[in-house]
C-alpha cells in the first residue's frame, strides 16, 4: 500500500517536471507582442461618431484647444501656484480666492474649461 502511495507521488512529480520543463522550453521562443495605443483607438472612436462641429469639445476631462492657442494643463497651473507660494506663502490666500471665483476649491475642482483663465488670473498675483 505504501510502494502504491509512493509510486503515484513519483509518477505525479515527474508529470509536473516534464510540464515545468515545456513551459520553460517555450519561454526561449520570442514573446510577440502587439502595441495598441489606447489613446489613438478612442480619438479616432470619438472621430467617427462624433459630428464635425462637436469635435472641438474637451474630451475625457482635458481643456479644450483653439488652434493657435494655448493649451493650459492641470500639471501648469500647479507648478504657477508653487512658484507662487514659494516666492510668498501669504500669497496662498489670494490663490485660494482665484479658485474660488471659479467654483473651486482646489486645482483639481477646476473645470478644464477654465483653465487659461485661472492662468491668466494666477498670473497677475
Amino acid at each position: 500500500m505504501l510502494e502504491e502511495k509512493i509510486d503515484k507521488l513519483t509518477a505525479a512529480i515527474e508529470t509536473l517536471t516534464a510540464a515545468i520543463n515545456e513551459m520553460i522550453h517555450g519561454l526561449n521562443e520570442p514573446i510577440r507582442m502587439t502595441v495598441v495605443d489606447p489613446a489613438n483607438q478612442v480619438l479616432n472612436a470619438i472621430d467617427s461618431q462624433t459630428p464635425p462641429e462637436a469635435q472641438g469639445e474637451a474630451i475625457a476631462g482635458q481643456p479644450i484647444s483653439e488652434p493657435g492657442s494655448e493649451t493650459v494643463t492641470i500639471d501648469d497651473l500647479q507648478k504657477i501656484c508653487m512658484e507662487i507660494v514659494r516666492k510668498n506663502k501669504s500669497d496662498k490666500t489670494k490663490i485660494k480666492t482665484i479658485l474660488n471665483s471659479f467654483g473651486a476649491d482646489l486645482l483639481k475642482d477646476l473645470k478644464p474649461a477654465d483653465y487659461s483663465k485661472a492662468k491668466a488670473a494666477l498670473g497677475a498675483i
